[in-house]
């Protein structure tokens, strides 16, 4: 049988028969509304125990923590239209990003370094053949949170890669980044380890 929690039972507003939109769930001793996308359903206030735990799964895999008015406000954004010129405008403000470092990167093109011609996204990945030039670069420009291709790998391979994250980066943080990986590039370069 289920159990309320100690505060509806003090109060006797145990309501087991009740409907509720929504699911409820025992954590601990207090009773949870959750799973915003499924709260159109109909359940009995007063879920089982042994319910409490599949339930909070479906909720992490249903809404993925987002709290209730975050979710609301997206979709009213998306309801009053707003979302496709957003989406035109962001593609656009990011497609001048990746032109911007694409131009900064030039230099290294000459040195082996290659990148996809993909006019898309928020993130570039460039590759070099010699994956230990790769790392060594990555350790000079620690200053940099430069993400490793190998990092994402099961298995090592003679090349590797930088995640060049850009998406969220103003005009003047994009230049300061691309000047200090060229830079570092530069710096192995002379040094003869490139």
């Amino acid at each position: 049988m289920a159990r309320a929690s100690r505060r509806h039972q003090r109060s006797g507003e145990l309501r087991d028969t009740a409907l509720t939109v929504g699911i409820s769930y025992f954590a601990g001793d207090s009773v949870s509304l959750s799973a915003p996308v499924i709260r159109a359903m109909l359940f009995p206030a007063v879920v089982f125990r042994e319910w409490s735990v599949p339930l909070a799964n479906v909720r992490t895999q249903l809404d993925g923590f987002t709290a209730g008015a975050r979710q609301m406000t997206m979709s009213l954004f998306m309801e009053e239209g707003h979302f496709s010129p957003h989406l035109r405008r962001m593609r656009a403000l990011y497609a001048a990003k990746r032109a911007k470092l694409i131009e900064g990167l030039a230099p290294l093109a000459a040195r082996g370094w290659e990148w996809p011609n993909n006019p898309a996204g928020m993130h570039l990945l460039v590759r070099h053949a010699r994956g230990d030039y790769v790392r060594a670069v990555a350790a000079v420009a620690k200053s940099l949170d430069l993400a490793l291709l190998s990092s994402y790998r099961t298995a090592r391979t003679r090349d590797d890669g930088l995640f060049l994250r850009f998406g969220a980066l103003d005009s003047a943080n994009l230049q300061a980044g691309i000047a200090t990986l060229v830079s570092a590039e530069k710096k192995l370069n002379r040094a003869g380890a490139g």
